[in-house]
């Protein structure tokens, strides 16, 4: 004979409703896929800007050379360049600075031509950069 379980979880099975390859990608898009996040990063807040206002030339600098150190000669996200850079140790390392003010510096690294980047800079999770062609065979 056919246990009670078995026979329970076939109904069970059975009354679930038929989902075609379509319609699951669909809701795992709309769950957590780009359609869900169109802005762009915030600005910094008051505070953070206070803070970014107080960093020294040299800790400016520190912060550009540990995006450029950071960054490698294939593509990564901004938003994973930021966070390796905020979790490392580096020299003149400031607290408190938020990850809007790194994906700053990481947008003005590319202005300057250090950086390659495609997709949205405004928008961290959105983009990818890696170092210039130029910056890296020099």
């Amino acid at each position: 004979s056919t246990p009670l379980y078995s026979s329970a979880a076939s109904d069970v099975y059975k009354r679930q409703p038929k989902t075609s390859d379509f319609q699951l990608h669909e809701d795992i898009r709309c769950v957590g896929g780009e359609s869900d996040d169109q802005e762009p990063d915030g600005p910094l807040s008051a505070g953070q800007q206070a803070r970014v206002e107080a960093l020294s030339q040299c800790q400016v600098a520190a912060a550009d050379d540990a995006l450029m150190s950071a960054a490698a000669p294939h593509w990564q996200k901004v938003a994973r360049l930021v966070a390796e850079v905020m979790t490392s140790n580096w020299p003149n390392k400031p607290s408190g600075i938020a990850d809007v003010y790194y994906a700053q510096r990481v947008d003005r690294l590319v202005q300057k031509g250090i950086l390659e980047a495609r997709g949205d800079l405004r928008r961290m999770r959105f983009s990818e950069v890696r170092l210039a062609i130029s910056y890296t065979q020099a």
